[in-house]
């Protein structure tokens, strides 16, 4: 059963098999955070389904990065980069159109979330949220679904 929400020009809506897609075995993802542990975890979590093609601490290696290393998707870790989550996720966007973008943040505030997501983000995820769920989140994302962690979608977007 499809649990749709709208608010704005935003719809949630969160349906099927998350792991139906082919993308989803053989995506590459890169991360971008100064958490060497998360990215250790996270190897780890899905080190069958997806491939860490690459690490950036910094949004300007980034950002070069993902140009060069063209990730199906990235996990940008907003609350270690010294660079606002907006203007983050809009120079990523324009370095890499069809990237999809998953943002890690610690904000839990709605207003925040969804000015991300209208800034060009796939997905909104709490950085409390454990190596299982934030792989669950990289499978809504490239199976083309918004992801918006539930405590999120609680303080209410």
């Amino acid at each position: 059963m499809a649990e749709a929400r709208e608010t704005d020009t935003i719809q949630f809506v969160r349906i099927g098999d998350r792991n139906s897609s082919p993308l989803w075995r053989n995506g590459k993802v890169f991360i971008i955070t100064r958490q060497s542990s998360l990215v250790s975890e996270l190897e780890r979590t899905f080190a069958e389904q997806l491939t860490i093609c690459g690490q950036s601490d910094t949004a300007e290696e980034a950002v070069a990065a993902v140009a060069r290393l063209k990730p199906d998707v990235a996990l940008a870790d907003i609350s270690s980069v010294q660079r606002s989550g907006v203007d983050l996720v809009t120079t990523l966007r324009a370095a890499r159109p069809t990237m999809k973008l998953l943002v890690r943040s610690t904000a839990s505030h709605a207003e925040y979330a969804t000015e991300i997501l209208k800034a060009g983000a796939d997905g909104y995820l709490l950085a409390t949220e454990t190596p299982e769920e934030i792989t669950l989140a990289l499978t809504d994302v490239l199976n083309g679904h918004l992801y918006v962690s539930p405590g999120v979608l609680e303080s209410g977007i």
